[in-house]
Formats: C-alpha cells, sequence, structure tokens
C-alpha cells in the first residue's frame, strides 16, 4: 500500500463509512418517528451543512476523527432507542459484505475491513468516561424495566 492509497482511504473512505454508519443510526431514527435528527461526521470547522424538516447532515473539516447521531422527542415504542442503536452496526455490516464483493484493490479491503471493525467494535456493550457504545445502549434498553 502506497501513503497516497492510506491517504485516500483516511481523508476519503474513512469519514464515507462513519456517514453510511450514522446513516443506519438516522433511518432508524427516522423509523421511530423521533425529531430534530443530525448526522455530524468529523471535527474542527463545519465545512457543509444540509437541513430538511427532520434530518440534519454535518460535516466537518476533519471527517476522519469521528461520528454522531443525535435525535429528540419521544417514541411510543419501548425499544425504539434499541432499534436507533443498532442502526449502526447493521448499516456497516451491511456495507462490509457489499464492499467485500467489489474486488481486491487495496481501498477496496481496506474499506471493507473498516466497515467489519466498526460494526463489531460498537456492538461491544462498554461505557467509557460517559460515552456508551452502540452494544452498550442496545443492552441498556433491553435491561431497563419500564422504558
Amino acid at each position: 500500500m502506497t501513503v497516497f492509497t492510506f491517504l485516500i482511504f483516511l481523508i476519503v473512505l474513512v469519514p464515507a463509512a462513519y456517514f453510511i454508519h450514522e446513516l443506519g443510526h438516522a433511518v432508524a431514527a427516522l423509523l421511530c418517528r423521533y425529531q430534530d435528527i443530525v448526522v455530524s461526521i468529523g471535527v474542527g470547522k463545519r465545512l457543509v451543512a444540509l437541513r430538511n424538516e427532520r434530518l440534519g447532515i454535518h460535516f466537518y473539516f476533519v471527517g476522519f476523527i469521528g461520528a454522531h447521531t443525535s435525535y429528540q422527542g419521544e417514541s411510543n415504542h419501548r425499544y425504539s432507542r434499541a432499534f436507533v442503536a443498532i442502526g449502526g452496526p447493521v448499516f456497516s455490516a451491511i456495507a462490509a459484505y457489499v464492499s467485500s464483493k467489489l474486488g481486491q484493490h487495496d481501498l477496496i479491503r481496506l474499506w471493507t475491513y473498516f466497515h467489519m471493525w466498526l460494526a463489531v467494535t460498537n456492538l461491544i456493550p462498554i461505557q467509557i468516561r460517559g460515552k456508551e457504545t452502540d452494544g452498550y445502549v442496545f443492552l441498556k434498553m433491553f435491561l431497563k424495566r419500564g422504558v
């Protein structure tokens, strides 16, 4: 792998993988009828902000650092937060499968492995410094009584 290949992966494909993962959360939140859903990719100065009635998408200058999806409101279904939490890993797993069928180029393999990594690591139920993985939120919603 060349330095150029790695830079393309880091600058283009990692943020694209984050977007696919976060889109899974956003689609699930839309299906659960949550409001003010915002997908944010990266950190630093905001470069792009797209918005409609229920969904906002923000891209920031350093797109490979991380991402998150926020949403507001109440859902009438007990397990809606669990459904939203699992949406990201499901989209990442689907993207890993699809990208694995695209060929054996270094960039494609890297992108496939990164999608797999996003899906698997986000399913591990851990909480670190107040931040919860998707798996932690999913498990918490099933263990919580009276939700």
